[in-house]
């Protein structure tokens, strides 16, 4: 989407960073989880998932277990704020070299 309005890409750009933040979010903190069955409990991953589906809904009161959601939650908001943070000054530093590309040697203040 191309706007003019300064206002409106300001908003487009905050909207696009928190979704892009969003989902690698999501994304980490369900691979730590998955990791943490797997690897680190030595159990199908999908008893992990069956047991996450029943602490969300109430079902059960599993202290470790939430213990290690905790964790994955906190260990995922943290990879993707890294991620996240490295992923938009590299943006940033490729849309600053595209304009000096794109303007030539001559310099524009």
């Amino acid at each position: 989407m191309s706007t003019h309005d300064p206002f409106l890409r300001h908003w487009l750009n905050v909207l696009d960073r928190a979704l892009v933040w969003l989902t690698l979010s999501v994304g980490c903190s369900a691979l730590i989880w998955s990791v943490a069955w797997q690897r680190g409990l030595q159990q199908p991953a999908l008893n992990g998932w069956r047991l996450l589906y029943a602490l969300l809904t109430g079902q059960a009161i599993d202290r470790p277990s939430l213990t290690i959601l905790a964790l994955s939650i906190g260990s995922g908001l943290l990879l993707a704020t890294l991620l996240s943070t490295w992923l938009f000054r590299r943006w940033t530093r490729q849309g600053e070299l595209r304009l000096h590309h794109l303007r030539g040697s001559r310099l524009e203040v």
